[in-house]
Parts: C-alpha cells; structure tokens; sequence
C-alpha cells in the first residue's frame, strides 16, 4: 500500500459517483454513555482552533473492467454496517462531546452522479473539496465514499475524518471493500472473518482509565526493615519515589524536551504554535533489494527494521548538526486483541523514545536505539491519559504539532497479500503545520518516507537535507556486512 497525500495523487479522468449514508427510514441516533476515546477527545478539542478543516485520510484502490455500481454499492451498506465505530455521531454542549449511535440495520446509502471530468487536475480538485467538506466529526457521516469511472475501469475511494480511522484501517478498508464487491458481483457469500466494534474499544478503554492503578508499592513490613541503627531501632528502607515508572519515565522525557514534548531538532523558520500551510515530501529509500538487506542488518544486531529507521534517524539528525541525544514521539498499534485485528477505528497510541546517536556509526547508535525502544514499550502498560494527568503540572502545549516517527509494514496485511494488482493507497489530507511528522512505510516495492511539515522554506531545507542524509545511512547499514564491522 503506498502512502501519499492528496496533492500527489494523480487520480485518471471520469466520471465521479458517490455515496453518503443517511438513517434508514424510522430509525434514529440513540444517546450513548460511551465516551469518544482519548485520540477522539485531542481531535474534537482542537476543532475550530485555527479555522482549517479537521484532517482525513482516505484510500484508493483500482477495479478493472466495466464498474458495477450496484455491486459496489452493495459492499459500501455491508461495510459501514460490519464496522459500527462508523455509525458514532458526535455532538458538542457546554464544551462537552457525546455520542449517539445508529443502529447497524438503520443506515442506507444515498447515490450522487457528481460529474465527469477531463483532467487529473480536475478530479483531485473535487475530491479535495468534497473530502473537507464531508469529512468532519461532528457531521454525519464523517466519511465520502465513490468511485471514479474510467477507460480502464473503476477507481475505488473512501475518505473518512480521523476519529473515525487510522492508518491501518485504510489498509482494512482496500482489503475488504474489495472482497465484499467481489463477492456481491458474483453472488457470493462474502469471506470475511468476524471483527469488534471500535465503540466497544472505547469504552475497555475507559474502563481501563478508570482501573489504572500508578501507586507504587509502599514500605516493605516492619520485618523486612534493615538492621537496628545506633539507637537500638530498626533502620527503615528509603521511601519509594511516590511516581509509577511509567510516569517517572514520561516525566523525565518530557523534562528533557523543556517541558513539552519533542521537536523536529533542526531549524524550521516557523514560531512555535504559530503553523503555516503544510508541505508534504514522498520519496522511495531503498528499492526493495537494498530494503531487505537493511531489514537483514537490523536482525543481525538483535533489532527490527523500526529500531533501525530509528537510529538512522538519528545519524542523519546528527550529521545535520542536531544533539547527540535524540527524543521522538513514536505511534503503535493497539490492535493486541484478535476482535480488533481488523476492526476500523482509531487504536492507536503514543511511546517516548529517546536515544543517543554515535556519529557516523550506525550498529553502536542502533544498540541505543533498541534501549531506546525497549524501555518506551515499558510505559505502555499505563493508559496514556492516566500518565498525562500525573505529569499535567509539568507538560505544557508549544506546538501545534508533535515531532513523531511512523513506521508501517504492510507487506503482510491482507490488501497486500491478495490484492497487490489493485495499487491500494492511503492518502493524507494536507492542513497546517509547525513541526516534522515522518512516516515510514515497507511495501513489496522498497522503503517509502512521507513527510509533513511546515511550509517555510527553512522547512523545506532542513527536510530535503533529512531525506537525503537518511536515505545514505539507510543504505551505508544495509550494505553486506556485519554491524560489528561498521562499529
């Protein structure tokens, strides 16, 4: 699946349809007590605040031959009703968010014959709208779904507001919209396995909120106190910390980042909390020989390929004048159990990582970087919104945006495995921006980078320079040769 964004997709002329959901006749929303997660409640409180649309993301896939718009249609109802997080409608009062729900029979889809268009230019410009203007989370649907017939067939798109996906939903999505249209065409049951509800997901995580314990184990016993001092009394063992690790972890991160969190360690041109229009970059690291030797080094030292995206990382930060000590932000999944493997949702959450960089030495900066990664995994047993109410008296917002690094292989994920001839995208919306996301993407093809960033021109320097430092150490450690020896 390649990851893109919407001024880099070039969709083929034609004729666009689409599809918006509506309550079926005699059904209606229903309050429900499931409060919007934690990555809902970030994206529905920061509506508003600059005056730019909300962020999507859509995907794309391609159908050949003559579309059948009634198949596909079909498979659209089948899939907004298997993932009922779709059917969450959220309203705002009093500067609270609540949700109602739909029921899964009460939805039905309504047609729309947009138009035809001559030129890519043309298409990317309606879809654009459409999408800012569809994809919203409190209107529902928060999500477009259509396709564009063509000369050479049908392309497929879905386009959703953030708190309803995430990435890895949209490789879902590719994947089974497309079953579920093979299926309808050919009159066939469709096969897919059973999933959870992203609401569901909501609320174990709030019940988990609710559960999370940070104390920390108190004094020992009396008798397992140390040895009678000089006044004949037992000696009593040092008080513990009083702070969860996980906390103690977070915290001294963030101190270590001035009291917020990390920033992209190169000069931007922009004033912190002030974003301009966004940039984007895409670009191919590695073609996907020289890919699956680096994946190869990576193990070969006892890593992964995202231990060592990371400590590239660094070395190419480090090479551009930034510390020797780097700090990111990192996305992982949280798809742990078997119901949400394939659910569509947001399930994700945020780790700390922070590493030292040896200049130029890619196998001892990697070691760093697995510590690294190591202990941030730690934090993870602690609901994040437990540990940023514990260190709320030190963190304080700068940015606008966070410094993070993505990495996303998706060469096992079903759209890959048996639709790899139907080139299924995820396509990011573009907004404003004042710091660097990265995301780094492994497909059959090699190693991707796309970037988001703000759109001044040190920006642009400091994030062209990146890529082409990064893609060098990416290809000095895949080079055939032990780790040891580039010590």
């Amino acid at each position: 699946m390649r990851v893109t964004t919407m001024s880099a997709f070039d969709p083929p002329p034609g004729e666009v349809v689409e599809w918006t959901a509506e309550p079926a006749p005699g059904h209606e929303f229903a309050p429900s007590d499931v409060p919007p997660s934690l990555n809902q409640s970030f994206h529905l409180g920061a509506l508003g605040a600059d005056g730019t649309p909300p962020p999507w993301l859509a995907c794309t896939f391609e159908l050949p031959g003559e579309l059948d718009t009634g198949a596909l249609e079909a498979a659209f109802g089948q899939w907004i009703r298997r993932h009922t997080g779709l059917l969450s409608r959220f309203t705002e009062r009093d500067g609270e968010f609540r949700r109602a729900l739909l029921p899964a029979d009460g939805v039905v889809l309504r047609r729309r014959e947009a138009g035809s268009f001559t030129g890519s230019a043309a298409v990317r410009e309606h879809l654009s709208r459409r999408f800012d203007e569809q994809c919203h989370p409190l209107r529902w649907p928060p999500f477009l779904l259509g396709a564009i017939r063509h000369e050479r067939g049908g392309t497929v798109f879905g386009a959703f507001d953030h708190s309803c996906v995430d990435a890895h939903s949209m490789a879902v999505a590719a994947h089974e919209l497309q079953v579920l249209y093979s299926a309808a065409v050919d009159g066939t049951p469709p096969s897919l396995a059973e999933v959870g509800g992203f609401v569901d997901y909501c609320a174990q995580e709030h019940e988990a909120v609710a559960a999370a314990d940070l104390a920390v184990p108190g004094r020992p016993a009396t008798a397992e106190w140390d040895a009678p001092g000089p006044d004949g009394l037992p000696v009593p063992p040092p008080l513990p910390s009083g702070e969860h690790p996980a906390v103690a972890y977070w915290r001294d991160f963030l101190r270590d980042c001035g009291g917020t969190t990390p920033s992209f360690p190169l000069e931007l041109g922009v004033e912190p909390g002030r974003p301009v229009r966004q940039r984007s970059m895409t670009a191919r690291l590695l073609d996907a020989e020289t890919a699956d030797a680096f994946d190869a080094a990576c193990r070969d030292g006892s890593g992964s390929a995202f231990t060592g995206v990371l400590a590239a990382a660094g070395l190419a930060l480090r090479g551009l004048g930034a510390g020797d000590r780097i700090s990111v932000l990192i996305p992982l999944h949280t798809r742990h159990e078997p119901r949400w493997r394939h659910a569509v949702g947001w399930f994700t959450t945020n780790a700390p990582v922070t590493f030292n960089v040896v200049d130029g030495r890619f196998a001892d900066t990697h070691t760093h970087a697995k510590v690294g990664f190591r202990e941030a995994l730690g934090t993870l047993g602690v609901p994040l919104p437990n540990i940023l109410a514990a260190v709320a008296d030190e963190y304080r917002p700068v940015r606008k945006d966070i410094f993070m690094l993505s990495y996303v292989d998706y060469r096992a994920m079903p759209v890959s495995l048996e639709f790899p001839e139907s080139r299924p995208r995820h396509i990011s919306s573009e907004t404003d921006a004042d710091d660097v996301q990265l995301w780094v993407s492994r497909t059959s093809d090699g190693l991707f980078l796309r970037t988001r960033h703000p759109g001044a021109a040190a920006a642009e320097s400091a994030v062209r320079a990146f890529r082409d430092r990064f893609t060098a150490a990416l290809a000095a450690a895949a080079e055939p040769r032990p780790l040891a020896a580039q010590r």
